[in-house]
């Protein structure tokens, strides 16, 4: 009677094929995504900006509307800020929101919407008595406040003899 040798390429795939068989499913790593679409995150964005954004009535303990001396009636403004749109759309920071720009699909749809508090902080520049804080927000995204400086450099008379007996100016470089 003959004895079947099993190969050894046998016994390993019968191996992988027991190991597959018992493997459980690979379940998702980390959080799932808060928003599927850009639609959907948009739609949300937008809700930010109706229901939060804006001149506010400033209330007492009881929630009535506060007035001034003069009977004018008292008004709080709130700014959009990226910190608050992030906590607003569900996000545990800003930089969860940023890491959204970073997929393609949603790049354009968190663009629009920090453009959108960056006009705002661009108008309180132009309107406002102290717009202090617009301005280091608008520095703090890529704005620069350039001044242009004027030196003017004039030598003694004796500096520019001396300069011309050493050779390292004369008459037609009057800068030295």
């Amino acid at each position: 009677m003959k004895k079947k040798v099993k190969s050894k390429a046998c016994k390993t795939l019968k191996a992988s094929r027991k190991a597959a068989r018992k493997a459980p499913a690979k379940k998702p790593i980390g959080r799932p995504a808060l928003f599927r679409t850009p639609e959907e995150m948009q739609a949300k964005i937008d809700e930010y900006f109706a229901t939060q954004v804006g001149d506010f009535p400033v209330r007492d303990e009881v929630g009535n509307q506060m007035y001034s001396k003069a009977g004018v009636p008292l008004f709080k403004e709130q700014p959009p800020t990226v910190a608050d749109l992030a906590l607003f759309l569900g996000f545990s920071d800003r930089t969860s929101f940023y890491e959204y720009k970073t997929r393609e699909d949603f790049s354009d749809t968190v663009k629009r919407a920090i453009t959108r508090i960056e006009a705002y902080a661009e108008r309180g520049v132009m309107v406002k008595d102290k717009p202090t804080g617009n301005i280091f927000w608008l520095k703090n995204h890529g704005w620069k406040a350039e001044e242009e400086t004027k030196v003017d450099v004039s030598l003694p008379e004796d500096w520019k003899r001396i300069a011309k007996d050493l050779g390292i100016g004369g008459a037609e470089d009057d800068g030295v």
